[in-house]
């Protein structure tokens, strides 16, 4: 691993300093690729796991907000990637 990581790290360095802001585009959307299906299981399990039924509707309201409609349609877009609606 540590060979192959040698072999690309010229090549990431050339990419970096002559399209800067491509780097870090698909840094984001990475970052994001990798964020967002974990957390909104976490938010699943914690909210089915509390006895209390008033949080049984936040999966539900975070679904709908608009930002997360943007996140999943950025995510859907760019990187490919299926996340249930």
């Amino acid at each position: 691993m540590e060979q192959i990581l040698e072999l690309l790290k010229p090549l990431v360095e050339v990419y970096a300093g002559k399209l800067g802001i491509v780097v870090q585009i698909i840094s984001i959307v990475g970052t994001l690729r990798l964020a967002v299906k974990p957390v909104m299981t976490l938010i699943e399990t914690v909210v089915m796991i509390t006895p209390s039924e008033s949080d049984n509707n936040l999966p539900d309201e975070i679904r709908a907000s608009k930002a997360y409609k943007m996140v999943v349609f950025v995510l859907d877009w760019f990187a490919s990637i299926k996340l249930p609606k």
